[in-house]
């Protein structure tokens, strides 16, 4: 594992120019994309981290390696960074992902997506050196997916867990066996972080968007769609989203502090007047949040109800809201038997079970004793809402039940949607 020679990355520019005359649009990646030079990969191959291996004493001793399959080798390349080959292969192939052999068929498989399209948009040098579905008897503009089970269809290699110390595929980025010795390669390049990576994809997107449609053919569609999975934020898990909204309703409340005789001023703890009279002054006290929770017992929930109970209790509990402070009631229609929270079998009973009206039970739910500074809903979402704010906080954890769609709450509800 070697940085570039200066003759090296002369000669890589020349090959990257060539490659950027036909695909302009992978000229995000292609510049990204950081090179190490190795004997221990055949040509080129990608990491998850986009380094680029080369063996360039192999590539000057092969004839047919000439500049022109040198540039379709790097465009390749681009194809398995575009096609997400590093994490997609894992998830096609599940625990199989441990066979070396089966690894190699995968590669293949993405080998071979890559190479139809190179076919089609004319750059065929390397795709007649390579893997193409004519080539291997299968049909052809199939997913790597399908060339994967088509591949290794009826076969039983068994488990191989041994590395070569020479890779002929494209390595782990093109979802092939890992190249061989990444940690020296750290040495070389530590590659390119995932938030670069992510927008360096981002405008690969946007140059595929506005390239012209000849230049790319009937790859482009899945170019965007793949590309955009890539790219798409990552959904918060609603436990997060629910303790944020829990977290700052609370401390809200907590902010407003009072002044108790049952609590001495530490500043101040008192004076003497004239006269000769001690007074001792209030000291601040904070106030802990009452919290009631109105759990939904129309019948539709299950264990979605008993695991946002648990999340809210354990929530509440960091923030030292619990005991009488965290009281949970359960509605259909009818506001039932307030529980306060002191031990998991407290609310193992249910009550009701009858239709749902979560507008009445929030209503109802304000008019408690003592009277609640945050109402949390846990509901299957087909219900009425209040139509206008209730003058406490309230937020609404929809959770699926039964194929009801639910109704969305009104803006001034805070709304978290669990997903199992």
């Amino acid at each position: 594992m070697q940085p570039l020679t200066p003759e090296q990355s002369v000669t890589l520019s020349r090959w990257r120019a060539r490659a950027l005359q036909t695909t302009p649009f992978y000229a995000p990646i292609l510049f990204a994309l950081r090179p190490v030079n190795t004997t221990v990969v055949g040509s080129f191959a990608v990491d998850e981290k986009w380094r680029l291996y080369i063996n360039f004493n192999a590539i000057e001793a092969d004839p047919d390696f000439t500049d022109d399959m040198c540039a379709q080798g790097l465009i390749h390349e681009c194809g398995h960074i575009v096609g997400d080959h590093f994490s997609r292969t894992r998830d096609y192939m599940g625990a199989q992902h441990r066979n070396v052999i089966l690894r190699k068929f995968a590669n293949i498989a993405n080998d071979i997506a890559i190479n139809d399209w190179l076919a089609e948009i004319g750059l065929r040098e390397l795709a007649d050196y390579g893997y193409t579905s004519s080539k291997m008897g299968l049909p052809p503009r199939q997913t790597p997916e399908v060339y994967y089970d088509l591949l290794t269809k009826n076969r039983d290699d068994g488990d191989d867990d041994g590395a070569p110390e020479v890779i002929d595929g494209c390595g782990q980025g093109g979802g092939g066996v890992d190249v061989p010795g990444g940690d020296l390669a750290d040495a070389v390049d530590s590659g390119v972080d995932p938030i670069r990576q992510q927008a360096v994809m981002v405008s690969t997107a946007n140059a595929i968007r506005t390239a012209d449609p000849k230049m790319i053919g009937s790859a482009r569609g899945d170019f965007l769609d793949t590309i955009t999975g890539t790219i798409a934020p990552k959904p918060i898990p609603w436990q997060r989203i629910l303790g944020a909204h829990f977290r700052r309703a609370a401390h809200r409340v907590a902010g407003n502090t009072d002044v108790s005789m049952q609590r001495r001023n530490r500043r101040r703890p008192g004076f003497v007047t004239p006269s000769g009279t001690t007074v001792i002054l209030p000291g601040y006290v904070r106030h802990v949040a009452d919290v009631l929770c109105i759990r939904d017992t129309s019948g539709s929930m299950g264990e979605e109800l008993a695991e946002a109970t648990a999340q809210i209790s354990a929530i509440g509990k960091q923030l030292g809201i619990d005991g009488d402070h965290l009281r949970f009631v359960d509605a259909d229609v009818d506001i039932y038997s307030v529980k306060r929270l002191r031990a998991a079998t407290d609310l193992s009973e249910i009550s009701g079970r009858g239709g749902t009206d979560m507008a009445q039970a929030i209503v109802s739910a304000v008019a408690v004793t003592p009277r609640p500074d945050i109402i949390v809903v846990m509901t299957d979402g087909a219900t009425r809402w209040p139509e206008h704010p209730v003058g406490v906080p309230v937020i609404a954890c929809l959770i699926p039940a039964g194929g009801y769609r639910p109704h969305d709450p009104p803006s001034w509800i805070k709304t978290v949607r669990i997903a199992m």
